[in-house]
């Protein structure tokens, strides 16, 4: 891990090459890529797969979810973006089956959440 503090281009931030460079404690910082070398498990295809049919349908309403979950105040305290709201959403409450055979169940699906302001 190497430690850059106010270099010559000022902060990097993300993945450059197999570096990744971050920020912790004011100091810039950067660590290597890791490499996975186990095949993944049972679980994790099937989180892999759950979470890519959730992205999917939320994908296709970006602009519709931004505004159904941006009134969620419990989400906005902890600093989270409606679409993110909505993947994890959907993901535990409306993605169903086991791996490869994983759907949406579109009745469990939520597009908005909150409260209507009234007119």
């Amino acid at each position: 891990m190497a430690i850059k503090i106010n270099g010559s281009f000022g902060f990097i931030y993300g993945k450059l090459g197999n570096l990744v460079y971050f920020e912790k404690d004011g100091k810039q910082l950067v660590r290597e890529k890791g490499k996975i070398t186990k095949p993944p498990t049972v679980a994790q295809l099937q989180n892999r797969k759950e979470l890519a049919v959730a992205v999917d349908f939320v994908r296709q309403l970006t602009e519709f979810i931004n505004v159904g979950f941006s009134m969620r105040k419990q989400d906005l305290t902890k600093g989270k973006k409606p679409y993110n709201s909505a993947v994890g959403y959907n993901k535990i409450n409306a993605v169903v089956g086991v791996s490869p055979e994983v759907a949406m169940d579109y009745e469990k699906a939520l597009v908005a959440k909150g409260s209507l302001e009234q007119a």
